[in-house]
């Protein structure tokens, strides 16, 4: 049997994800596949890396920070989140992340990513952090207050776009026993996005990112 971690974005509310990883961590349950979309891909890092506590650091003191997060980044680089702060000062020099244990796990790990494109979920496997950090950044980069990610031949935005809760892609991957970590409450059910009139004039080069935050709610909803 081949058991598998999906977790699921929400921003702040990932620290319920937080939690939930450093009880998995603290009861030495590993799984044989994780995925994860948004901010749920930045804290799978943490729980493979085995770095209890990491996670809930980095969400809850890191970044809302203003050296991570401002509006003069928004302007200066059209990024509200500084990815050089978040991806290579955090990791490489303020809280270093173990690239070895989670380059050595025996754990398999994807991220969620929108191609801005053609409209479709890349599901990209990240064997080695270091290598792939491009795909988690994407993964996490909501449309608005971050750039499109150009990487590996791709254009891409937040995961969430396409496939919140990726549980049946690791069910065609072969998964058997499926453990979603959900960051909504019971009975939680997305609107449709007030933001559209914004969205249209930004990304009017872009239809397939303007109808997939269209239709983002009834795709989602469709999920439970």
């Amino acid at each position: 049997m081949k058991t598998a971690l999906v977790l699921e974005g929400g921003g702040m509310r990932g620290a319920y994800t937080c939690g939930t990883i450093d009880f998995l961590l603290d009861n030495n349950i590993h799984f044989d596949g994780v995925i994860g979309v948004s901010a749920g891909a930045c804290h799978a890092t943490s729980y493979i890396s085995e770095q209890r506590g990491r996670a809930i650091r980095i969400g809850a003191h890191y970044l809302v920070d203003k050296r991570s997060f401002s509006f003069k980044s928004l302007i200066q680089t059209g990024d509200l989140f500084n990815a050089q702060f978040i991806y290579d000062e955090i990791p490489n020099v303020i809280d270093p992340f173990d690239y070895k244990t989670f380059n050595n796990s025996k754990t398999r790990m994807y991220c969620v990513c929108f191609d801005c494109e053609n409209g479709e979920s890349i599901y990209a496997p990240i064997p080695h952090i270091q290598e792939n950090m491009e795909y988690i950044r994407a993964s996490a980069s909501l449309p608005i207050i971050s750039k499109i990610v150009e990487f590996d031949g791709h254009k891409m935005l937040d995961g969430g776009l396409s496939d919140s809760i990726p549980f049946e892609f690791m069910m065609d991957k072969g998964y058997d026993k499926i453990v979603v970590v959900s960051t909504k409450v019971k009975g939680y059910r997305k609107s449709s996005n007030k933001l559209m009139p914004m969205i249209e004039k930004m990304y009017k080069e872009y239809p397939y990112v303007i109808d997939a935050c269209k239709n983002r709610h009834t795709r989602y909803n469709a999920q439970f």
